[in-house]
């Protein structure tokens, strides 16, 4: 499952992009060859997958997950964060108190992260994205 969140992260920043592939095939195609190689046909890469063109699901489920990720991220840094606080408190009760809180807040948002990206993925599975 890792993997694929992993793959799905990385194929989010070229996945949405088009590759340029020369062709071909119509009077287009052949005057856009006589430009020496300047212009060239832009098709739409696959999907993260390889089996067919990107849709609107599989664009919707890229942008879900990349904001899962930076919400993870974010909730890593605030756990960092409260870490840092709490060592430094240097005894002081109300500064140890609200750098465990925030520990606690970073904890239940990187479970609700995790927890998001199954729901995610399990609704990308029923429907295909």
């Amino acid at each position: 499952m890792l993997s694929n969140l992993w793959s799905n992260f990385i194929v989010w920043y070229v996945g949405i992009a088009h590759a340029q592939v020369p062709s071909a095939s119509s009077s287009i195609d052949k005057e856009l060859e006589s430009k020496a190689g300047y212009f060239t046909k832009l098709i739409p890469i696959l999907n993260s997958t390889g089996t067919g063109q990107l849709t609107l699901g599989n664009i919707i489920d890229r942008v879900i997950a990349l904001i899962l990720w930076l919400v993870g991220i974010l909730a890593l840094v605030f756990l960092l964060w409260g870490g840092i606080s709490y060592i430094t408190s240097a005894g002081d009760d109300t500064k140890a108190t609200k750098a465990r809180q925030t520990i606690i807040n970073a904890v239940i948002g990187i479970v609700l992260v995790l927890l998001a990206f199954v729901i995610q993925a399990a609704v990308a599975r029923i429907f295909g994205a």
